[in-house]
């Protein structure tokens, strides 16, 4: 951090830095490749492995498979924009840090609410696929028309996530190491699930049984599954390691004459996780897709189901099955809750939300810090979310999907208008090619049809929420300063009168808003008789891909201009990594 940032004056109204005083992690607890992929893959594999086979089928038939290859190919490209953030500031909570430092504070409270209430969702989620695992008429209704917990569900699912979210009041070498041992039985289940049923019963005939539901064409079908079939859902998790990007380890060795850093732990343990698990996800749906036996309404697994008819093996399998449809979204809840405090601890320094989570007291008054407070506030954030959506497992991850996929798209422009500051500052900081034009644009792009083909129900209901979260963190601080006492302690960025620094990081933030709205227009057109449907033609996704391309190119021009106001306080990587081309 240079000398000349670190003595310039704001203006009080003006948003605080982030980073300026921000503490570095705590680099006791390192994680090595083996925690990095186990941190990856416990996020990964949850509910959506289990669950997602048969609502994606739903939606998209036999084609069902089609829908894993296009969200995995998505969810790769933004990974290649994330991680190339990861190697070149590699810090705790980048996903919301890096648009902050590149945008400015309107654009990271916008991604900061964003992934929240994402985040917030996963252990609602994993709580309800845990009560749905109990086959128990009494806690969930098994209906082949509307399958979701009943009032008793929803209190249990709730209650469900106290130990769940409790877990992280342990030492992180603790949950660490926890996580490593329960990563490895959550990827042994599904891989030996998938060998088992390819070479017993499966029958190539049946894929051509499922059928595209109602009202589809089957090109909308196969996209719209992505996020409505809980596709996107079962791959996000992969982002763990970014998320504690400022805790990999840092120290340099060889492994079988190849050079290991930092940076490659991370691109390693990140883009590993999403290639296995495109393969795992492709073959679990044709396995679903291949076998009879499992009917909508059967409180079982379909997997634990099919494993029953094996005659060798199905019982110990079955066995696992059913030990599985609890470990797998209980230990996925217990990572996203132990990402999410450090996200918020993260927001906190900022000054996106009140301060005083990012000062925990020392647990029990010595030891490790506590962080009892953020994950109080987290669990009443995920109850709020599990009531408003009913507990509806469908729901649920369908305004996660939508939400994911915002927050995946922002980093693309913060790489590229990183790239050009330091360009034209000539700081050998993020010196990349021109080839990181291409990933970034199609990233973008691609989340944008994506959440486009998700139809007009799913993308209001995650915008909504969206909204919903942003006015919070904006109104706040505002709503505060006419309490008695400083109840909440954020920064102010709605003051009355703003300095040009505010009025650039305002406008940074409007390409994103008209994105929204854009979006929201174009989905809901296919339901208004006084507009014309666009929903599922190529002329529609012609025009997203448009409108988003407009809005890429506005966005980074943008945080370009505002990025020469402030200069963006970023943490550099203990080695080098590379020039990234």
């Amino acid at each position: 951090m240079s000398a000349d940032v670190e003595d310039v004056e704001e203006p009080a109204t003006g948003p605080t830095p982030a980073l300026r005083g921000r503490p570095t992690p705590d680099l006791d607890d390192e994680f090595g490749l083996g925690a990095l992929f186990a941190l990856a893959f416990g996020g990964a594999i949850g509910s959506g492995w289990l669950l997602g086979g048969y609502h994606a089928s739903s939606i998209a038939g036999s084609w069902a498979w089609l829908s894993w290859l296009i969200g995995g190919a998505l969810m790769l490209v933004v990974a290649l924009v994330m991680v190339e953030l990861g190697r070149h500031a590699p810090e705790n909570g980048g996903l919301v840090s890096w648009p902050y430092q590149s945008s400015g504070p309107f654009v990271g409270t916008i991604v900061a609410a964003a992934l929240w209430i994402f985040y917030a969702l996963n252990p609602a989620t994993e709580s309800v696929a845990v009560v749905q695992a109990f086959e128990s008429h009494a806690l969930y209704d098994y209906s082949p028309e509307s399958s979701h917990p009943t009032w008793l569900g929803i209190l249990v699912s709730a209650a469900i996530m106290v130990p769940l979210v409790a877990t992280n009041l342990f030492a992180l070498r603790v949950i660490r190491q926890g996580t490593v041992l329960l990563s490895a039985f959550k990827v042994f289940v599904p891989v030996a699930v998938v060998f088992l049923l390819l070479l017993s019963g499966f029958d190539r005939h049946a894929i051509s049984a499922h059928h595209v539901a109602h009202g589809y064409g089957t090109v909308r079908a196969v996209v719209s599954a992505v996020t409505v079939g809980g596709v996107v859902f079962a791959y996000v998790g992969f982002q763990g390691p970014l998320d504690l990007a400022g805790q990999v380890r840092r120290d340099v060795v060889r492994r079988f004459g190849v050079r290991v850093d930092e940076g490659v732990r991370l691109r390693v343990a990140v883009l590993g996780t999403i290639s296995g698990s495109i393969i795992l996800y492709t073959l679990l749906q044709l396995v679903f897709l291949g076998h009879t036996g499992w009917q909508p309404g059967d409180p079982a697994s379909p997997y634990t189901r099919f494993a029953v008819g094996i005659a060798a093996t199905g019982a110990a399998m079955a066995l696992l099955l059913r030990i599985d449809t609890i470990v797998s979204p209980a230990s996925a809840g217990i990572v996203y809750v132990l990402l999410l405090s450090r996200e918020v601890e993260g927001l906190a320094q900022m000054g996106v939300t009140d301060r005083r989570l990012a000062r925990p007291r020392r647990l029990f008054g010595r030891g490790r810090p506590d962080m009892s407070t953020i994950l109080l506030v987290n669990l009443i954030v995920g109850w709020l979310s599990l009531l408003i959506l009913r507990g509806d497992w469908v729901n649920l991850v369908t305004a996660s999907g939508v939400l994911t996929l915002f927050i995946y798209a922002l980093p693309a422009v913060s790489l590229m208008a990183l790239r050009r500051h330091y360009a034209e500052t000539a700081s050998p900081r993020f010196r990349i090619s021109g080839f990181w034009w291409i990933p970034a644009w199609l990233g973008f792009v691609g989340a944008s049809e994506v959440l486009y083909w998700s139809g007009w129900p799913a993308l209001w209901r995650g915008m909504t929420l969206l909204g919903v979260g942003v006015v919070l963190l904006l109104v706040l601080p505002v709503a505060s300063r006419w309490a008695p006492a400083r109840i909440y302690d954020a920064d102010n960025q709605l003051s009355g009168r703003w300095p040009p620094i505010q009025r650039a990081a305002f406008a940074a933030a409007v390409p994103h808003a008209v994105l929204v709205v854009g979006l929201l227009v174009l989905s809901r057109s296919e339901m208004s008789p006084g507009l014309p449907p666009t929903l599922g033609e190529p002329s529609g996704s012609l025009v997203v891909a448009m409108l988003t391309s407009i809005v890429f190119a506005w966005s980074y021009r943008a945080s370009v201009g505002y990025m020469s106001r402030r200069e963006p306080i970023l943490r550099e990587p203990t080695r080098t990594t590379g020039s990234g081309s």
